[in-house]
């Protein structure tokens, strides 16, 4: 039996990256039928996605399976930052620059960036994939740009705007792209190293 610190954070991950998920489609479907409440959906998505990420530290039971949940734990919260990341990074901004506005921001980006944060998702759980399974990995660069390209198609032959936009919102995401790798280390170390390990390769070599 695997203790469970490492699956405890695991689930954590999943359960904070799947609200966000969530909240991120509750939005794209508020604004784009115009309901209002943009603003509030963001930050009531954050304050739920942070409590659901507690809720198995408190409560999850240890786990068997020393692989269990590895690309999960990765993939979800990645794909969830992606998607409603960058407009929590634009809230702030926007709100200064007119308060009643920014449901209309959140609409129309969804037609001008959506494709770019979908290839950021898309990448971001590519490279988490990579990582929980010990393969070489597209690196966070790759990702970055691969997620500015696609923001470059089609609306850039019409204005410069949105790749310029992607780029400049897409930087403070690298440092939680890097830091996946030596986190998907250092499970594997810890749970390389549980009590446990023993008779597991004795299983797996039998």
């Amino acid at each position: 039996m695997v203790p469970s610190p490492v699956i405890v954070r695991r689930k954590s991950r999943i359960a904070f990256g799947a609200v966000l998920i969530a909240g991120a489609i509750t939005l794209v479907v508020s604004t784009q039928q115009q309901q209002g409440g943009a603003a509030l959906i963001v930050v009531a998505t954050w304050c739920v996605a942070l409590a659901a990420g507690l809720v198995p530290r408190v409560f999850a039971a240890q786990g068997p399976d020393r692989d269990r949940l590895g690309v999960a734990g990765l993939a979800v919260p990645i794909i969830g930052i992606a998607l409603i990341g960058p407009i929590t990074l634009h809230l702030p901004f926007a709100l200064l620059a007119d308060p009643g506005a920014f449901d209309s921001w959140v609409a129309t980006s969804t037609w001008i960036t959506g494709p770019a944060h979908l290839a950021f998702a898309l990448s971001g759980a590519i490279r988490a994939t990579q990582l929980a399974r010990a393969r070489p990995a597209w690196s966070p660069r790759s990702v970055y740009l691969i997620t500015v390209i696609v923001s470059c198609v089609p609306f850039v032959l019409m204005l410069a705007i949105p790749p310029i936009l992607v780029a400049v919102t897409g930087l403070p995401f690298l440092p939680i792209l890097r830091a996946m790798e030596p986190l998907a280390a250092r499970e594997r170390d810890e749970l390389a190293l549980a009590p446990g390990d023993l008779p597991f390769a004795i299983v797996r070599s039998a």
